[in-house]
């Protein structure tokens, strides 16, 4: 039974959203500006003041806290500059969002817009986005299945009737003298 256990925690805790590590979910930066037409213009940086130049880098624009539509791809103006216009979907407030594919990994920036409203530059930390099954979560997946499965084929092995007593011990549960 403890195995059962063991494996219902570590499915639940397969299910809970990875966080990156602290390191790593600050390694990229953008300035980021939204003019009132929905013009954005993002200068990305690494965390050295590096340009972040050459990479295909898409917006989109989503109502805040619901789904997003086809992303744009942003055009480089100079080096490490980044330009597009977000369509809103509907009236109403939205979120402005920059995704950057580097290295394997998925950056993001998400900026909240009023329509008709200008948001100034903004210094902006891209956070690392993890992927739904990472290989981490698979691996963990297998083991928490393998775990529950021996434990079920453990249990159905099991004798029936009571275990015998050894010659040492005795059914009253002492030693023998």
């Amino acid at each position: 039974m403890p195995a059962a256990l063991g494996a219902v925690l570590a499915l639940a805790l397969w299910a809970v959203p990875a966080r990156p590590a602290l390191g790593h979910a600050m390694d990229l930066f953008g300035y980021v500006s939204v003019d009132e037409q929905g013009t954005v213009v993002a200068r990305l940086v690494d965390v050295y003041g590096g340009l972040v130049e050459g990479q295909r880098v898409e917006l989109y624009a989503r109502p805040q806290g619901g789904r997003a539509g086809a992303p744009v791809v942003m055009e480089e103006i100079a080096p490490g500059t980044y330009r597009g216009r977000a369509e809103p979907p509907r009236p109403g407030p939205y979120e402005v969002v920059i995704d950057l594919a580097l290295g394997g990994d998925l950056h993001r920036i998400t900026v909240p817009v009023e329509p008709g409203v200008a948001v100034p530059e903004q210094y902006l930390t891209m956070e690392q986005v993890e992927p739904l099954l990472s290989w981490t979560r698979v691996l963990f997946l297998a083991a928490a299945v393998v775990l529950a499965g021996g434990t079920v084929v453990a249990w159905r092995r099991r004798p029936a009737g009571p275990e015998p007593a050894s010659g040492t011990e005795t059914a009253g549960g002492g030693v023998t003298e």
